[in-house]
């Protein structure tokens, strides 16, 4: 497999890579994982095919009830996500429309910002019921309804630092004592969130995925 992500790349933005980087196999030893995946959709944003095959198949692996995801946009990630779990998908974003955040956000992060809600990616589907659009600012929203009991959280919410700390401060509440929280794009183009995991890392055991933009902590690892 390719690596997508350079080290160098890193280095050249004045940043180091902390999060020490694992393959899939450390993810999935042993066990074969069939998935169902809807891809080639055109939406804002998003997860690569590898990235959002990798983010189900943990899901699955892991036999997730309950997700939690800190950043909708248009919500294919969302809809894949629940087609590969039984239980629930809960899915944070501003509402529609929204134009300002409380915290400032990255210049690019502005497109993101009050994606329409007749344009998410499961309205009308057989298993939007399992679906639940929360809608806030991530800064300020009361998480404290979903506290140790989520299987999976899923920050891909505004790359700014303040924010990619808060939401993993956020994050790790919610999580239960076998959890998994995944991070998106830990990658050179967002300096935001490269700076807010590499502090992270030093706290907690964090994980790269090769070859992708994703950032992994199952807490059973905690010592």
């Amino acid at each position: 497999m390719k690596t997508g992500i350079k080290t160098f790349s890193f280095y050249s933005i004045g940043l180091g890579k902390n999060v020490p980087t694992i393959d899939s196999s450390s993810l999935f030893p042993s066990k074969n994982i069939i998935v169902s995946m809807e891809t080639g959709v055109k939406t804002c944003g998003g997860l690569s095919p590898q990235e959002g095959l990798w983010l189900v198949m943990l899901a699955a692996y892991m036999c997730c009830n309950k997700v939690f995801e800190i950043g909708t946009c248009s919500g294919k990630t969302t809809y894949n996500l629940a087609l590969n779990i039984p239980g629930v998908v809960y899915t944070l974003d501003l509402p529609s429309g929204a134009r300002t955040t409380l915290l400032p956000v990255e210049n690019r992060d502005h497109a993101f910002i009050g994606f329409k809600d007749h344009e998410k990616y499961w309205l009308g589907k057989s298993l939007a019921n399992r679906i639940v659009p929360l809608y806030g600012d991530s800064a300020n929203y009361d998480f404290s309804p979903y506290c140790k009991s989520m299987d999976l959280v899923f920050v891909d919410g505004s790359h700014a630092y303040d924010y990619v700390r808060k939401d993993s401060e956020s994050a790790l509440a919610m999580i239960h004592d076998h959890g998994v929280i995944v991070w998106h794009d830990y990658a050179p183009c967002w300096p935001g969130v490269v700076r807010a995991l590499n502090k992270l890392a030093l706290k907690i055991p964090l994980c790269h995925l090769n070859g992708t933009s994703l950032v992994i902590y199952r807490r059973e690892e905690q010592p």
